[in-house]
């Protein structure tokens, strides 16, 4: 056995390092362990000296295990000493977890003992199986998506032909014939605006999904999990919006060809919109958080879901999009007389008072948010969905300090009874 001087400048060093160590003699028998591989395998010091070493290890190494050390002992070929590879551990509840295992030698004078450096990477094999089930589920959404995107432009193209036939038929005169010739026209800057924004607004999130999956491949230890934790999320909020700008151009084209109906139900309002609150605080700026008031008359309203949460995330992710870091954005929901009321009010960069009249066109983007992402749709949508609701929408806007959109909806046993 080691001198009592030799064991506690051993134990020092074990004390201090981060991996498990373990120290065997030629039998393969625990002499010495530190707190970390202690730790690891859910045992403590003492439980692990005086067993052999084997009995941490799965089926496969642990039948080998005595093998691999007589065969070294007899003939020096190295199978897994001075060799780094990868093994299946087993904890003291019988739970398996893969370790990065590295043997080392060390003859002393009356006998030789073995070093093991054991070091977890369950994190890591978690995050690369995390990393390829997400760029599996990315790869069908950006197909499932390219598909639609073709589909609404063939549905464009059509429609464009169609109108210049429409149009040639009713130039009756030469002002019928210039009112066609400026329709053409505007179809055309329609589809190259169409073209135009897509292309530009698909090219930022799609250069951050792949630099961050390239850089996830260069994150393999322990301690850069908050990377990969990082672009992961980088990843997914890139994603969400690739998905956001797809759903714009859908909901537009479904519009357009009159196939978008509201389908009203009877909702828990206050439940709905807590959801949509924890659905969209994620997608903020950093440090950026709604605050919710709610004044609901009864708990119940009836409306369609699907255009109620499309009005408040187009409205609130422009809040935020539009906002500082760390901006508070105030969103206030009443219910009362039949009416719904939502006000978003935020503290971003404003609307310049000349541009205001045209806030609801399409495509239109104010001249101070040109360095901003967007497609200049959302407004627009939902105007149209309040079209749809037979509600209104107005705002008030102030350069530099901030935009307040209120929206006023009836519901939609009203609206019944007034068409009766």
């Amino acid at each position: 056995m080691e001198s009592n001087q030799y064991r506690d400048l051993l134990q020092a060093v074990f004390s201090s390092a981060i991996d498990g160590i373990l120290v065997i003699n030629e039998r393969g028998t625990i002499e010495m362990s530190n707190a970390a591989a202690a730790g690891l395998f859910d045992y403590s010091r003492e439980e692990l000296l005086g067993r052999n070493v084997k009995f941490l290890m799965g089926a496969d190494h642990s039948a080998k295990h005595d093998g691999y050390l007589s065969r070294y002992m007899r003939t020096g070929e190295a199978r897994i000493i001075g060799i780094g590879r990868e093994v299946q551990g087993r904890r003291k509840n019988g739970e398996m977890f893969p370790f990065r295992l590295s043997v080392g030698e060390l003859s002393l004078p009356d006998r030789t003992i073995f070093t093991g450096v054991v070091h977890d990477v369950s994190a890591e094999r978690q995050a690369q199986s995390a990393l390829a089930e997400l760029n599996a589920s990315l790869e069908q959404r950006v197909k499932d998506r390219t598909i639609e995107l073709n589909e609404a432009f063939e549905q464009l193209h059509t429609e464009i032909a169609e109108r210049r036939r429409a149009e040639a038929i009713a130039a009756e005169s030469r002002e019928d014939a210039l009112r066609a010739l400026e329709r053409e026209r505007e179809l055309g800057e329609m589809k190259t605006r169409f073209v135009s924004i897509a292309s530009h607004e698909f090219r930022t999130p799609l250069s951050t999904i792949l630099s961050s999956a390239e850089l996830l491949k260069r994150y393999t230890e322990a301690e850069q999990q908050d990377r990969r934790e990082r672009h992961i999320e980088r990843i997914k909020k890139s994603v969400i919006h690739l998905t956001d700008i797809l759903n714009d151009f859908l909901s537009l084209g479904r519009m357009d060809e009159g196939r978008l109906k509201p389908s009203p139900k009877s909702i828990d309002l206050a439940s709905e919109i807590n959801d949509f609150v924890d659905y969209i605080t994620p997608t903020f700026k950093p440090s950026q958080k709604i605050k919710l008031s709610l004044k609901l008359e009864n708990p119940t309203f009836t409306i369609d879901g699907r255009f109620l949460r499309n009005i408040l995330n187009n409205l609130t992710s422009n809040a935020s999009k539009y906002s500082d870091v760390g901006a508070v954005i105030d969103l206030f929901v009443q219910a009362k007389d039949k009416v719904l009321t939502i006000r978003v009010q935020d503290q971003g960069i404003g609307i310049p008072k000349e541009e205001q009249a045209q806030m609801f066109d399409r495509f239109f983007r104010a001249k101070n948010a040109d360095t901003i992402q967007g497609t200049g749709l959302g407004l627009h949508i939902v105007s149209r969905y309040l079209q749809l609701l037979n509600g209104s929408i107005e705002f008030e806007s102030v350069e530099g300090v901030g935009t307040t959109f209120t929206v006023l909806i009836p519901e939609a046993s009203q609206l019944a009874i007034e068409e009766d």
